[in-house]
Order: structure tokens, then sequence, then C-alpha cells
């Protein structure tokens, strides 16, 4: 018995299930005669065995449960809207739309006129060369 054996024969376990008989035929040959040599090997078989026979079991009764974790849900809903304090939103939302719209159309008025320029542009500040700009990156001095 080689791990190897014993690694195929765990994904045939995995693959065909429990039941030998729905094995295909080559890979029955092998697997009964590691069953007669390998004890772990009949370990795993009966483990196979043992959980596809509670998975085969009907599922139990849960009505009960559903029905006190159902009253529990509706009487915490229940104690949670009892503690709402009531918000009048309304207002306030209505107040912070009109603002919002109101700097949107100042925005655009704004920018359409070109009452401010761009700063990142060439337009403002006309007066400078590109000599005085590049001492102020720089940060030259030419006062003195």
């Amino acid at each position: 018995m080689s791990p190897q054996q014993i690694y195929q024969f765990t994904d045939d376990l995995d693959r065909f299930g429990p039941d030998l008989s729905l094995w295909p035929a080559d890979r029955l040959g092998d697997a009964s005669r590691l069953l007669a040599t390998s004890a772990t090997a009949r370990a795993l078989l009966d483990d196979a065995v043992r959980i596809a026979g509670r998975l085969a079991r009907p599922a139990p009764e849960v009505s009960a449960l559903k029905a006190r974790i159902l009253a529990a849900a509706r009487a915490g809903g229940q104690a949670m809207r009892d503690n709402v304090v009531p918000f009048r939103a309304r207002p306030i939302v209505t107040r912070a739309g009109m603002a919002l719209a109101a700097s949107l159309v100042f925005g655009l008025f704004v920018g359409w006129t070109g009452m401010i320029s761009d700063p990142l542009s060439n337009s403002g500040g006309d007066d400078l060369d590109g000599s005085t700009i590049q001492a102020l990156i720089v940060g030259d001095n030419y006062d003195s």
C-alpha cells in the first residue's frame, strides 16, 4: 500500500461514492485489492458510508424553531421602532438641494462669463515673462 494508492482511492471515493457497485470496473478492481490489504482504506470507506447515511436521512423538523425566530424578529423590530426618534428630513434635504442647485447655477454663470480666470493658464498674469516665473519657481531673489 503506497500513499499514491490511498490518494487515488480517496479521490475515487469522492467521485463515485461509497457504494462500490456504482464504481467503474477498472477502478473497482484496484479498490478491492487495496481494501483487502489496507486498514486505512477500510476506515476511509467506513467513514464515507457513515457520512452518506447521514446525508440520506431526512432533514429535522424546524418549523417550531422557525416560528420562534420569526417571533423574536418581530418583537425586536417593534422594540426598534419604539425607540426611533422622528426626524423631519424633508426641510433639511430641500434646503440642501436648493443650496446645491444655486451653487451649480452660480458656478456655470462664473465660468461662462469668465469672471474668474483659470490660474493654471497663461492668460492670467501677462505682465510676467517666463524668466521671472522661472526665478520664482527656483527661488532666486531678483530684488537684491
